[in-house]
């Protein structure tokens, strides 16, 4: 479908333009996301953000089944529910039936 005379050289030279100009905005856009994700990473230590994984995928653990699964005392994994919720990543309720029983979620 070329055309010998040329005529369709101009639209071929527009659309390498604008081809151009579509991979330097991804490069552009791709460099910010790079950068936003390096400034925003969590400045949380490990133990916590497992913490919070383990909450997000098993909220119905209470207390002492989270100190099981992380592998930690229950005094340590009340202190870091403590922290967490002080920084508002954690919410944690008394059970109505058992009131020594606390939930993370």
């Amino acid at each position: 479908m070329g055309c010998a005379d040329g005529s369709g050289g101009g639209r071929w030279e527009s659309r390498r333009t604008q081809a151009r100009q579509v991979a330097e905005a991804v490069e552009s856009l791709v460099v910010c996301w790079l950068t936003a994700a390096q400034e925003s990473r969590p400045r949380l230590p490990d133990r916590h953000l497992k913490a919070l994984r383990t909450v997000r995928l098993r909220p119905e653990l209470n207390l002492t089944a989270l100190a099981e699964q992380l592998d930690i005392g229950l005094p340590t994994a009340s202190r870091l529910c403590d922290r967490l919720e002080a920084a508002g990543l954690l919410e944690r309720t008394v059970q109505p039936r058992n009131r020594r029983e606390v939930r993370s979620w």
